[in-house]
């Protein structure tokens, strides 16, 4: 059964790619990673790694055609990041004291050096005050914001596990990066005016490098959740994640079109990595993964909050919308896992096939070992093969 289930997720992900225009943009014999879309929509900025240590920024029509070089004279310009004027570009490079934050005209003349104490992974602020960075100020690798100016740095994150490659909201309200908090990559976002990380992510796979969507309601991020690395989108509101990309390359380093019916993104699918884009407007396979959100639904757990106990009930689809004509869906794979705001597991209370139809689980608030655990919120998700749903819960003691 599992296999068939695999089988129609990849399915419905290879019809989308059917149905989805994919156009290569660029086509060097060069590796080119890192495609950045401007704000207007006009232009996107990569990064082309032709030797060791030889890696420049360029420019090219988002329409396609012959990239212009953007000349910085530095050693290994990497990420890159559009001012919202679209009038520079942030990236990091190597200069006085390591790999730092600089910024050059986008149309070309001496870049400036900003930062001086180490830093990569530069994304600039939608009102274009803060660039967020990643450092290792300290230490291990955190979220920092610094204005393009320069200046003192404000330290975002500051978990002892490893933080990189922070995204910002369209609202500038959050930022979302990349973190081993959990044991693996996951994606997880946090106020930029304070608090606690909230995790996006919490599959066993390695999730990274999250893009927001331009209204803010999707992050777009690459996985190998399902063996090779492929550009995935999850919805906020419901935690629904659709696979975009199906290929045996490795698909990375997306970033949403202005306008958010696009996606352009890194590929070696024709052997080197060459930037393409992938249309990503509504096409019958996306409604028809959204109609499988609709045939599942994962309850909010009552009470909540609670103390000692809750209940959280779920239901599995009795419709069989297998495309290869399949009956098995009798019974599911179903996975129901608790786990704690750093993405860490605290306890599975499904781990089998479940039958079809309405189900209940009772969680006492313990971990694997039943030691009971602290107040606090919680994330419970829900795991079939063909859907994944996330909502919290809080124990107040």
């Amino acid at each position: 059964m599992r296999k068939n289930l695999i089988f129609l997720l990849i399915m419905l992900s290879l019809l989308l790619n059917l149905h989805a225009d994919l156009e290569q943009i660029t086509t060097d014999q060069a590796e080119d990673w890192v495609p950045k879309w401007s704000y207007d929509g006009s232009t996107i900025a990569f990064s082309r790694y032709e030797s060791p240590g030889v890696i420049d920024i360029f420019l090219v029509p988002a329409t396609g055609g012959e990239p212009d070089l953007l000349e910085t004279n530095l050693y290994g310009d990497f990420h890159i990041s559009w001012s919202p004027d679209d009038t520079q570009i942030a990236f990091d490079a190597n200069g006085i004291g390591g790999l730092n934050l600089w910024i050059i005209p986008v149309t070309g003349g001496n870049p400036e050096q900003i930062t001086t104490f180490g830093c990569a992974h530069p994304s600039w602020s939608p009102d274009g005050s803060l660039i967020a960075v990643t450092s290792g100020i300290g230490g291990n690798s955190n979220i920092w914001v610094i204005p393009p100016a320069g200046g003192s740095p404000e330290q975002i994150t500051t978990d002892p596990a490893e933080d990189w490659h922070p995204c910002w909201s369209p609202d500038g309200s959050y930022i979302a990066f990349t973190s081993n908090r959990s044991g693996n990559l996951d994606i997880l976002m946090i106020p930029v005016s304070g608090g606690n990380a909230i995790p996006i992510t919490t599959d066993d796979a390695q999730d990274d490098r999250a893009c927001w969507s331009p209204d803010g309601s999707q992050i777009a991020f690459e996985s190998d959740r399902n063996g090779n690395f492929d550009i995935y989108i999850i919805t906020l509101e419901n935690n629904f994640i659709n696979q975009v990309t199906v290929n045996e390359s490795m698909d990375i380093m997306s970033h949403w079109s202005p306008d958010g019916s696009k996606m352009v993104f890194s590929s070696n699918r024709q052997g080197n990595f060459d930037v393409w884009i992938i249309d990503i407007v509504a096409t019958e396979v996306e409604q028809n993964i959204n109609s499988l959100s609709q045939k599942y639904n994962l309850c909010q757990n009552y009470p909540n909050p609670f103390n000692p106990t809750t209940t959280i009930s779920f239901s599995l689809t009795t419709e069989n919308t297998s495309l290869c004509n399949t009956t098995d869906w009798q019974a599911e794979d179903t996975d129901l896992v608790i786990y704690n705001l750093k993405g860490q597991k605290v306890k599975t209370l499904v781990s089998e096939a479940l039958p079809a139809g309405e189900h209940s689980i009772i969680w006492s608030g313990e971990d694997e070992t039943g030691k009971q655990v602290g107040s606090g919120l919680y994330l419970y998700k829900l795991k079939t093969g063909r859907y994944e749903e996330t909502k919290k819960m809080v124990l107040q003691k």
